[in-house]
């Protein structure tokens, strides 16, 4: 489902995407049965994408938010996918308007930063 549904948002394919968002967000929560894994993190990536696509900045960006505290807060299980959180949020830079350098949200963009460089 994480690439279906990564696909018709690069491809703009917002009526479609919008109801398999929620459903992506349950499946990778019962999936992972209470243990974090990659795809709750990610369901949480594409939330704020799917926002963003439908202009809603502000939902985005307390998506981004959510996702980085509970990255925050469990560094140490994210350890067997430490490499790929990291790349998750270095292409949430290049998709986000709202972690643009030069027109997102400063504080957002700067906690992004600071979640890379412990990542690293």
């Amino acid at each position: 489902l994480r690439f279906f549904v990564d696909a018709l948002l690069d491809t703009n394919a917002i009526d479609e995407v919008t109801p398999l968002v929620p459903r992506y967000r349950e499946v990778a929560r019962t999936d992972a049965g209470g243990v974090l894994s990659f795809e709750m993190l990610h369901s949480v990536y594409i939330s704020a994408r799917l926002h963003e696509a439908l202009g809603r900045p502000q939902e985005a960006a307390q998506e981004i938010r959510a996702l980085l505290d509970t990255m925050r807060q469990n560094m140490a299980e994210m350890q067997a996918f430490r490499s790929t959180c990291f790349d998750m949020l270095d292409e949430a830079g290049n998709d986000l308007k709202i972690l643009h350098p030069t027109s997102g949200d400063r504080e957002l963009i700067q906690s992004v930063a600071v979640m890379l460089a412990s990542l690293r």
